[in-house]
Order: C-alpha cells, then structure tokens, then sequence
C-alpha cells in the first residue's frame, strides 16, 4: 500500500504540473470540459500559473480566473471547500491587480466563506493578506486592521514566514493611504526583515523596495527614493515583470514631478500608462491620468487637468475606491483655484475635509485647510484665510511635513500681505525663504515673486528688486527643465506676473533705462512662438496622422452644411457632429501634447537681445514702437537709428480696451449686415472714424514728437493690443496710413530675420483656393494674381486638399491662399483655413518648415490672435511666421469679397513693381487704391502686413 501511495502522489503531482506548466489557452479549454471536477490540486496549479502572470500580463490571469471559476461552479456539490476557495482567491487576485476592486472584494468573501469551511488555516491567513491590502485600497483602515490581526495569528501559527512578511507589507499600504507615511515606512522595513529571512527574492519583495521608495517620497527622502526606484525597475527587467515596472515607473514620475523634472515625469507617465491600458489595468489607468493631472496643474494647464481628473474620479468611483476617488477630485478643486473660480472649489474642498476627517488623515485634511484658506483668499475673505493657514501650519509642523511647512508659511505671508498686515508678512515668510533651496525652481519662484511684493510694500526697493530677480532667475530655469513649446508657453504664462512686477518697478525707479526696459518687455512676451520658430516637428503631425483625418472629414461635413446647404442642416444633427469634433480635437491635443513631453528639455528663446542689435537694423525713416500693458498701464517703447525712449500713455489699459471693443463691435456689425450699405455709408464711417481717432489719441499722438514725420512704422502689439486696426487709424484730419506705411511684428527680435537674403528673380508663386465652397470670388482672384508672375513661375491649385496645401508650401517663395478662414478662440490650435477635405489647422502649420519670402492669407479671420498673460501668439497667421515665413499678409476680420478682389490685384501690381518688394508700401498704396470705391474702413482696412 505504501509504494503504491507513492505511485499515486508522484501521478498526482505530474497532472497538477501539466496543469501549473502549460500554455494558458489550453489550460482555458480543459477547464471547460464538462466532466472536469476540479479538486484543490487543480485549482492551486491554475491559480499558480495566474499567479505568475500578475506582474508581467495580468488580462491573461483574469481570463484564467474565469475559467477556474467557471469549472469550480459547474461541479459545485463535488468540490471541497479547500478547492472552491482557491479558486475564488485567483479569482480575487487577477480582479485586484487590473483595478475591478468591486469584483475583487465580492471574490474576496466568497473564498474566505469557503476556506472557513475548510480545514487548511493557513489558506485563510493566505486569503486575508490578499484583502487586507483591497481593504487599503478602498480607503477602509479599520476593517483592514481587523483582518490583518487575524492573518497574523493563523500565519503565525502555521510558520508561514513569506505570508507573514506580504502582511507587513500590506499593514505599510493600509498606513500609507491613511497618510501615516513613518508608519508605513517602518512596517516596509519590518517586512523585509521577514523576507530576508525566509530567504525570499520574488516579485513581491521587488514590489516591497518600491512601496519603500514611495514611502520615502512622502519623508522628502528623496535621494534615498530615487535610489529604491531605480534598483526597482533593474530587478524588474531582469525578472521581466512588465506590470511591476510601470508601477514603479508610475511612482517614480510623481518624484521626479517633486523635484521640477516634468520632462522624465510625463515619459515615466506615459510609459506606464501604455503598459496598464494594455493590460486592461483600470485603476492604474485613472491613477496615471490623476497624475498627468498634476503635472498639467504645476504648468498651468488648470482646464485640461479638471478634465483628465474628472475622468480619474469616474473610474475610481464605480471601483469603489472611496479614498482616490477623494484625491481625484481634490485635483479638480485645484485646478478651479488655478483658474481663479474659487466658488466651484469650495464644496468640493469641504466634502473631501469631511471625508478626511471621518477616516483619521491628518495630513491630508490638513492639505485640504490650505486649499479652502486660498479658497478663501480668492474671494476676498483674507482674515478667514489667515485663520486656515495658521491652523495648517501648526499641524504641518507638528508632523515634520517641512515642506507643507513652507507652503503654509508662503499661504499665510500671502493672507497678511492682502490684509495688510506687510511686516507679519515677512516674518510669516521669512523662515520659508530660508528652507526654499532644496525645493523645484516653480516653488522657489512663487516664494521669491511673493518676498518681493513684501518688499515692494514695505518700500525697500532695492530688496525688491533683488528678490524679483531671483523669482526670475528660478522661472527661466524651470523653463529649461519643461518639455515641448506648449507645455513651456503654459507654464511661463501663469508665472510671466514677475516680469510685469520688475517692468512696474523700472518705471517707478527715478532714472528708468529704456535696455533693461526693452529686455524685460521683450522677455515677457510669445515664448511659444518663439519656441516653435526653432523648428518644426514633422513627427508630432504624423503621430496624430489618422485622428487629424477623421476631423478633416468632420470638419468638411459641417462646412458643408453652414456654407454650401449640402449635407443635413438638422440642429441636433449638427449638434452632434460638434460634439463628436471636439472629442477628436481633444484627443488630437491629448496625443500632440504626449509626443511633446517626450521632445528634449530645450527651450529655444536664448534671451532677450540688446537693442542695438535691432536698431542697427533699421532704416532712418523707420522707427518701431513696441507696447506693453501692464496693470492699468501701458508702456511704449521706441526704437530708431539714432534714437531709444520710452513713455507711459496717459490713457488706462481699461480705457483703451473700451475703444478697442467699439470698433471692433462696429466693423463686426459690418460683416453681418445683409447686403451693400452704401447709403449709410458717410454716417457709418463717422461713427468708425471717432472711435479710431480715440485709439490714435491714446496709442499714437503722445509719441509723435519721437517718430519721424513720414515713413514706415514696424509696431509691436501686446495682449488686446492686438486686435487694434492700427492701419486704420484715424487723426481727425485723415487715415494714419497717409503719413505712414504700417506693419506689424509679432516680437522685435523677430526683425533679426532682416539678415534673411532674398532673390530679386520673379519669385515662384503658388495660388490656391477653394472655389467649390470658398467665397463667390476665388477664381476670378485667383486668375488676377496670377496674372502678376511670369507664367513659368507660377502654379494654381483650384480646390486643394490639406495634404496637397502641406507638399507644395514648403518650396514656394510667395503662397496665396484663397478662401474661408476660422479663428478658433476657445480653441485656437484648431483655427483653419478650409480645403476640400476639412482644412489646414495652426496645429499643421506648426508643424512645417517654410521659406516663403511672402505668405498671403485671402481669408476671414486670418490675422486674428488669441493673447493671454504671456502674449502667447496663437492664429493661423503667427503659425506661418513660426514655421518660417518672413512676411504675411492676413486679415483681422471678416472681409468683403469683392472689395478683397480688387485689394488683392492692386497689392500684387504693387508688390512686383517695386525694387524691393515691400508687402507694406504695396498693401499701403492698395488700400488708397480701394477707398476710392468703398470709403470705409470695413472695405480697405482689413488687412496687415505681420513681419518687419
């Protein structure tokens, strides 16, 4: 009896391994089989083979789990209860590794019922450990503190040393979401003691260094985290555990977000985030979004963050998990503060408070205090902040959190400073500024811009000036470490507030310089444009390339329907392909904005160039004029030959903008007028007239004595500046255009491409337009400028699509483009120029390289600039110039087909005619030549010249 109990345990083990060892989709359809009756044998090889694939492809242990089930559940009354819980425990496992922690619960409970059946004990302590780390997951401290006592009494007792070191292990995540992070750190140690002896170098002890390194971050241990991280990953790659290493890449990227390097943080992201949606891993999925949130919070991308967040939350939310569902939205809290709507952050702030305090998390509901003082501050209620802040930084300080310490002390310095109270400000601040040298350059920024208004007000100007200075040199080298020219344009947006503060301070100084002045101004403004005029990027198109079809196609669909009456006019139809638009449009953002974070961490702005360097580049009958509004101020600056000055208009900003709106309303009504208002024509030019006389009042006239009486004046246009009809500008006597030929440029540095040689040979030419759905007059424009180039050197394309459009820019000297244009101000990456298949975007156009000595865009809304903070030139026009364009000619608003026929013919008649051929003088002469017949502004002035 004896041998032949041997004979059957050795068969035994050989089918359990043929069971354990085989190819997953075989184990699948034996487990199928209706006459399996799976014993605990089975059940412990499948749930071991699942196992092994947890940390490298845990869909496949899911799928595996399903169909031990399955066969358990078929030939119930004939299982053990050993064997049923076995099965739901792998059942347990694969659910909680791809983020179903409903499901994993549910599975939970059934294989503790069944394993309390049974007789194994240690099978029970072996299912707890597995829920006491759901239970943490879920946010439920209590109950997985209850389990874990229980675990390790029955491992314990069976001598189960590998069980026991996941329980600690475990214990040290349960601390961990409850923000107990020195207890988490110390059961992390206890556990790896206990697997050190038990001599154990598996995938769970490769997951216990990680859990170590996250714990460290938390301390600010951050040498030591960095170190465990990356030893993490090695043992991962040796050991092949793909899911493993994105988790540890996951964690890694919220260290590397601390220290400043958003860069490696968004590539880590991404990284992880691939591995997980691969894996069908959901949870893990949401948390990579929650983080990118972040991220996108620290660059000032507070929209897009609320929108990523809020997608987190929703998945968390129907797992269950409470507590990140709670960090989620706390996200969007922030993200609303960001955008300065403290209303919308307040509820969302005090129910995460509640939360925070029901389950015990100091450190968070402390956290949460110091975003409902700013809530506060935001709406006025400064003495409530204070209060907040106070009570933020005494618990901060009583956990050794130090620097939550500092962000309480710089909330509070802010608090006193808005009451009024300038000297407690400092002293508040003060041992902050002490403690700020270890922390990223965008934390050391906002200390050193706050210290200097502290400074300012209690006027020590020369400390002012030199904190100022050092929020500036933090910004620039924050700047350097942020990957992608979006990313950086955002980022510099929400910070440019230093710059203003330093241009503030120079005009207030007794003896301001009109150097450090220009450098300021010029620093302060199009970063972005500046960035994207180093190069294109042809690759970031082609990652998009299929999306970027499906919104032509779209695109196409809803022309076609305003425009051409083809196509269903429906309003719910249309509605409808709107939404389905900006879905695509936000993937296509979602996708350019991955592929920029994993571009180099090179800004390409060097700096601000001296101003001689500019001067010497102009003629003695030109003079630029660079604005800059800052505050309730706007600032001129003149540059000639022979001559540097500078005034402050009297004029407020408000003011300007007041005159600003009424022109703009005007000509707009203009456009929407049905029919030729030739009758009204005198009293609406009148009512035009005295609004533009305003604006030369304000922005013109007190700078007279500095221009030269006659020539060309080159203006630089910052934030609603922009949108002035500075051509159109009117004295009292006669149109501004009379004494000069104006042109603008987007950035005075960009008048450098003076350098740039052109050929006096006719150019070679290249005319498009879409005359299918274009304006009734394309073809006939067409036909007239092309008559102005030899026919050898000219080429028409008559209803182009994109692609056509984007092959042949690149080769041509000048390109005209005849058709309807749409600025996109809510979104303006998507503003057009149409074409038979949809239309070329700014997003196309940045992604191009041209050398076009002239760029002509014959359509509405061409010239048209969205501006924040940061001057941030976004329309087609600035993309043209960015990707290489020397001049172009684009329209402010919507134009008048025929009056634009007749511009257009006489502007190229001029343009080849003259030596040089100056767009500025050509459009200046064509705009006389078009007043003759439609003496309105509306008609003659829509058009700039944007260059030098």
């Amino acid at each position: 009896m004896k041998k032949n109990r041997k004979k059957g345990s050795a068969l035994s083990a050989e089918r359990d391994a043929s069971w354990s060892s085989g190819d997953p989709e075989t184990i699948e359809r034996r487990l199928a089989s209706t006459d399996l009756i799976a014993d605990f044998g089975i059940a412990q090889a499948v749930r071991n083979l699942a196992a092994s694939y947890l940390m490298s492809d845990p869909s496949r242990s899911l799928a595996l789990s399903k169909a031990l089930i399955q066969a358990v559940q078929h030939k119930r009354s004939q299982v053990t209860p050993e064997a049923r819980a076995m099965a739901w425990r792998c059942r347990a496992e694969a659910c909680l590794f791809t983020g179903r922690l409903k499901a994993a619960r549910r599975a939970y409970e059934q294989a503790i019922a069944a394993a309390e059946v049974g007789s194994d004990q240690d099978q029970l302590g072996e299912i707890l450990v597995g829920c006491v780390h759901l239970l943490a997951l879920m946010g439920e401290a209590a109950a997985s503190e209850r389990l874990a006592r229980r675990a390790e009494r029955l491992l314990k007792r069976a001598g189960n040393l590998i069980y026991l070191g996941k329980l600690h292990m475990n214990r040290g995540n349960a601390f961990y979401q409850g923000d107990r992070f020195q207890e988490a750190y110390d059961a992390y140690r206890k556990a790896s003691r206990v697997f050190d002896r038990a001599g154990s170098r598996d995938a769970t002890w490769v997951g216990l260094h990680m859990n170590q390194a996250i714990a460290c971050t938390n301390l600010s241990r951050v040498e030591e985290a960095r170190r465990l991280f990356l030893e993490t990953e090695s043992h991962c790659e040796q050991l092949s555990l793909h899911s493993l290493t994105a988790h540890a890449r996951f964690n890694r990227a919220f260290l590397e977000g601390l220290r400043g390097d958003y860069r490696t943080a968004l590539s880590l992201l991404e990284d992880a985030g691939g591995t997980f949606e691969q894996q069908g891993n959901r949870d893990m999925v949401a948390a990579t979004q929650r983080a990118r949130a972040e991220i996108y919070l620290d660059l000032g991308m507070p929209t897009e963050a609320r929108e990523l967040a809020g997608e987190a939350a929703d998945i968390f939310a129907k797992e269950g998990m409470e507590f990140d569902t709670v960090l989620s939205q706390l996200v969007i809290a922030r993200g609303f503060l960001l955008s300065e709507c403290a209303p919308e952050a307040s509820p969302i702030l005090e129910a995460a408070h509640l939360f925070c305090r029901a389950h015990r998390m100091r450190p968070r509901r402390t956290a949460i205090l110091l975003l409902l003082a700013q809530a506060e501050l935001q709406q006025g209620r400064a003495r409530q902040a204070s209060a907040l802040s106070r009570r933020a930084l005494k618990d901060f300080t009583s956990l050794g959190m130090h620097r939550q310490v500092v962000a309480a002390r710089r909330l509070l310095a802010e608090t006193l400073l808005a009451r009024g109270r300038v000297e407690q400000a400092e002293q508040a601040l003060g041992p902050a500024l002490v403690r700020s040298r270890g922390l990223p350059a965008g934390e050391r920024l906002g200390i050193w811009a706050l210290a200097g208004r502290i400074s300012l007000s209690l006027g020590r100007r020369q400390s002012a000036w030199r904190r100022f200075r050092l929020a500036l040199d933090h910004l620039e080298a924050q700047m350097r470490v942020i990957p992608g020219a979006e990313f950086r344009a955002r980022a510099f947006e929400r910070q440019v507030r230093v710059y203003h503060d330093l241009v503030s301070m120079a005009l207030q100084s007794p003896r301001p310089r009109f150097g450090s002045l220009f450098r300021l101004v010029e620093a302060a403004r199009g970063r972005g444009f500046r960035d994207r005029m180093v190069g294109g990027n042809s690759a970031l198109r082609r990652s998009v390339k299929a999306k970027r079809a499906m919104l032509g196609s779209m695109t196409r669909r809803l022309e076609e329907a305003e425009y051409a009456g083809k196509g269903s006019s429906e309003p719910g139809v249309l509605r409808e392909l709107r939404r389905q638009r900006r879905v695509v449009e936000k993937e296509i953002v979602e996708q350019l904005r991955r592929a920029e974070a994993a571009q180099p961490s090179a800004p390409g702005w060097r700096g601000a160039p001296e101003p001689e360097r500019i001067a010497a580049l102009l003629e003695p009958h030109e003079a630029l004029v660079e604005y800059f509004v800052v505050g309730e101020q706007i600032l001129a600056l003149v540059l000639r030959k022979k001559l540097r000055a500078f005034r402050t208009l009297p004029e407020t900003a408000s003011a300007v903008r007041a005159y600003v709106d009424r022109i703009r309303f005007q000509l707009d009504a203009m456009a929407l007028s049905p029919g030729e208002p030739m009758g009204n024509l005198a009293f609406l030019r009148g009512g035009a007239e005295d609004a533009l006389a305003c604006l030369y009042r304000a922005l013109l006239d007190p700078l007279m004595d500095l221009l030269p009486e006659a020539g060309k004046l080159i203006l630089v246009p910052h934030r609603f500046l922009h949108s002035v009809p500075f051509e159109c500008l009117y004295d009292g006597k006669g149109y501004i255009d009379e004494r000069y030929v104006i042109s603008r440029s987007p950035t005075a540095d960009f008048l450098l491409r003076r350098t740039r040689k052109t050929s006096r040979l006719a150019p070679n030419a290249l005319v498009c337009g879409v005359i299918e759905s274009g304006p009734s007059s394309v073809a006939s424009e067409m036909e007239s400028v092309a008559s102005h180039f030899p026919p050898t050197r000219v080429r028409m394309l008559k209803n182009p699509t994109s692609r056509q459009l984007m092959e042949e820019m690149p080769g041509s000297q000048v390109i005209h483009l005849s058709m309807h244009g749409h600025f996109r101000e809510d979104n303006p990456l998507f503003s057009r120029l149409s074409t038979t298949d949809g239309g070329i975007f700014l997003a196309d156009v940045w992604g191009t390289r041209l050398s076009a000595e002239l760029v002509v865009l014959s359509a509405c809304e061409s010239g048209q600039t969205y501006t924040g903070r940061g001057d941030e030139l976004s329309g087609v026009a600035h993309g043209f110039l960015a990707a290489g364009a020397m001049r172009l000619v684009a329209a402010m608003w919507r134009i008048h087909d025929e009056a634009t026929e007749v511009l257009m013919d006489a502007f190229y008649q001029n343009y080849m005619a003259g030596a040089r051929r100056d767009p500025a003088s050509a459009l200046t002469q064509a705009s006389r030549a078009v007043r003759e017949s439609w003496n309105h502004p509306f008609y003659w002035g829509s058009f700039s010249v944007h260059g030098d």
